[in-house]
């Protein structure tokens, strides 16, 4: 730097100009949730400031082993959260870097969440011995983190009955054929594609009615003669065909 006077005298020196650039500041970032299956989209610009440069200028980026899924665009943070998977926790690191190189970074903790499925109770009902039934279980359960038909359904603790389900929650009973009432309890389990699961009880009552016999009119044979009386007409059984059933007589006095 020269200064002078009208005579043409002159002095220099030095001025020394400091050229400052202030790193940029990220403030904290708040924790958030993302569905299992679903993606995060997240503008990173509101946290960020820069008192030397436009925030637009920034660039915004992950540090450290991020996620091969996440991304950082234009300020726009993608993560799209693995579907199938059990609720867990993924930080990454978030930094901001202005055009001299300075930064700022801050951790974002997000939370993937998986809510397990759920299985309605299941009713009651009642099947005579040897009859089928056919029952589709699929709207008694759902999944708020996954379609339904991605469910995994099976059944446990089949004792007498014959029991199927397929993937689409059909389930197939029936019934033994030569079997007095009684009630069994079948197990039914859906898991989703994460492993969370719901369970339920079914209660089946097997029935078996006993037959029954109308009043025998009564009659009269002489002595010596031989009477045929055919009794089939009279009996009834609501769970068997009268043929299957087994008579015998008792009480006879005198009669052979």
């Amino acid at each position: 730097m020269r200064t002078s006077n009208p005579f043409g005298q002159f002095a220099e020196g030095l001025i020394h100009i400091a050229v400052t650039n202030r790193p940029p500041a990220l403030g904290i970032l708040p924790d958030t949730m993302v569905a299992a299956g679903e993606t995060l989209v997240w503008n990173l610009l509101p946290f960020a400031t820069d008192p030397d440069d436009a925030v637009e200028d920034l660039q915004c980026s992950l540090d450290d082993m991020l996620p091969a899924q996440a991304t950082i665009d234009a300020a726009q943070l993608h993560l799209p959260a693995p579907d199938g998977v059990p609720a867990y926790v993924e930080t990454l690191v978030v930094r901001a870097t202005d055009s001299s190189g300075s930064s700022a970074a801050d951790t974002l903790q997000i939370f993937v969440t998986n809510l397990p499925p759920t299985l309605a109770l299941l009713p009651d009902t009642t099947l005579a011995k040897g009859d089928s039934l056919s029952w589709n279980l699929a709207p008694f359960a759902a999944d708020p983190d996954d379609d339904i038909a991605n469910l995994q359904w099976s059944i446990s603790g089949t004792q007498q009955v014959r029991a199927s389900i397929d993937d689409a929650g059909l389930l197939q009973l029936r019934t033994p054929v030569d079997t007095p009432a009684y009630l069994e309890t079948i197990g039914v389990q859906i898991t989703a594609p994460s492993g969370l699961f719901a369970a339920e009880t079914l209660q089946i009552s097997i029935t078996n009615l006993p037959p029954t016999l109308e009043d025998l009119p009564g009659t009269s044979v002489a002595k010596n003669a031989l009477l045929t009386l055919d009794l089939a007409s009279f009996a009834v059984d609501p769970d068997d065909a009268v043929e299957n059933l087994q008579w015998s007589i008792d009480g006879i006095q005198q009669t052979q």
